[in-house]
């Protein structure tokens, strides 16, 4: 049971959209929490192993559960600490008709603009919640090799959303803002558990456990995440982090900001087989010298994740700074250049005072090839101390990876690349074991 955010002396408040005002806590009916505790968060969890022909060379696992979050009170939430009455800025402007002369009229009532940007929260906010089930097989294709896989599924429910609930509607009209629905106020953040994800996958494992000098694991994974929002303004893509109409939250579904369609990773450990118990140079003065090196490598590669088009500007007229053009063509074929990697002729202006038809997380940004290795030995001084010896290479194969296209549709820069990962990086390391 998670309880709401309180604080001791109710020194915390909340904009209500049905009083059009703000709330504060041990106010208006209001006890110490801003929101309805859950009593009833049943979390079940069910998990099985099965062996089909009598022996442990085939397995069948499967399981389900449901799992719930704890509210972010130290991040989104935050802001019911600094909302009126404990807290009001406001902006007053001087103007011919009322000037603000001097600190003795500094703040006349005339000359007072629209208060600071207030936070809200649903009384009836929820507890994030994600229900996960998956069904796998893992089969023993020889000594010390196994195959598995996995089917994995989860959606979530009453994951947390931030929207504008302040946001005018557009106009149609170039140049004319309509009044915000709540009068007096500017933006009004306000936090609702109406988030939901759906993701769906298929994992590839094989594993090789430590055997002849040799162990790996090499995975592979196809999903797909999609869901209406990530509910937080903090990520890399910042263009999907805010609805583009905050009264349509069901045109925000799409791919999530992390998603990757393809995955592949391998990673190998091998000792080579010279020195003292290998095969080769296992005597002498060079078994010394040869023996006991071991590689390392981690190859991964992965298809791109996504990004929104958007405006600089307040195209709609709604004061929102992430409109999106609107959708003509494929965004996706194009030449994928740092030239160009989208194809840019896709979009067009939607027209001023109008919100554009493109989704959220339309365009695949570049994808990933990368190869790091390592080459170790560990020398015995004593029985009890040894010196290990590291030699790593990070992209190794110097391969560039770029990083997101430009996808501000007003930039003269749209849709080039203008940055890329690091590059390779050699690294050396003694470390003193003992």
């Amino acid at each position: 049971m998670f309880t709401p955010t309180t604080e001791k002396y109710n020194n915390i408040s909340s904009f209500n959209p049905a009083t059009r005002g703000m709330v504060k806590a041990g106010q208006n009916g209001l006890g110490s929490e801003l929101w309805n505790t859950q009593y009833h968060n049943f979390a079940p969890r069910l998990g099985f192993a099965w062996q089909p022909f009598g022996n442990a060379k085939t397995v069948i696992r499967g399981g389900a559960g449901i799992f719930y979050n704890a509210h972010t009170s130290g991040n989104g939430i935050l802001a019911i600490f600094y909302n009126p009455p404990m807290r009001n800025p406001q902006t007053y402007t001087s103007t011919n008709v009322n000037p603000i002369v001097g600190f003795a009229n500094a703040y006349p009532a005339a000359n007072a603009g629209t208060s600071s940007a207030p936070f809200g929260i649903a009384q009836d906010f929820k507890n994030a919640t994600v229900n996960e089930w998956s069904l796998g097989i893992q089969h023993q294709l020889a000594t010390n090799l196994v195959l598995d896989l996995t089917y994995f599924g989860s959606k979530g429910t009453h994951l947390p959303i931030n929207r504008n609930i302040n946001q005018p509607f557009p106009s149609g009209v170039s140049g004319i803002t309509l009044p915000r629905p709540y009068a007096g106020f500017g933006n009004i953040t306000f936090a609702e558990s109406v988030g939901n994800s759906n993701f769906n996958s298929l994992q590839a494992k094989i594993e090789k456990r430590y055997s002849a000098g040799l162990s790996l694991l090499s995975t592979f994974v196809w999903g797909r995440s999609i869901d209406n929002g990530n509910g937080i303004a903090t990520s890399t893509n910042a263009s999907s982090t805010l609805a583009q109409n905050s009264y349509n939250l069901a045109a925000e579904r799409g791919r999530s900001d992390f998603d990757v369609k393809y995955r592949f990773v391998f990673s190998p450990v091998y000792e080579l087989p010279f020195g003292k118990g290998k095969p080769f140079v296992s005597q002498g003065f060079w078994s010394q010298i040869v023996g006991g090196w071991q590689i390392s490598a981690l190859f991964s590669a992965q298809s791109g994740s996504p990004l929104t088009p958007y405006y600089s500007g307040n195209v709609s007229g709604t004061l929102n700074l992430h409109d999106r053009p609107n959708v003509i063509a494929d965004p996706n074929n194009g030449p994928q250049t740092p030239q160009m990697w989208f194809n840019k002729a896709a979009f067009v202006s939607p027209g001023n005072g109008n919100f554009g038809n493109a989704g959220r997380n339309i365009i695949t940004g570049p994808g990933l090839v990368n190869l790091d290795t390592a080459v170790v030995r560990v020398f015995r001084i004593t029985e009890r101390v040894g010196l290990q010896f590291r030699a790593q290479a990070y992209n190794t194969l110097n391969h560039a990876n770029f990083n997101y296209p430009n996808a501000t549709a007003d930039s003269a820069s749209f849709g080039t690349i203008s940055s890329a990962a690091d590059p390779r990086i050699l690294e050396g390391a003694l470390r003193l074991i003992f």
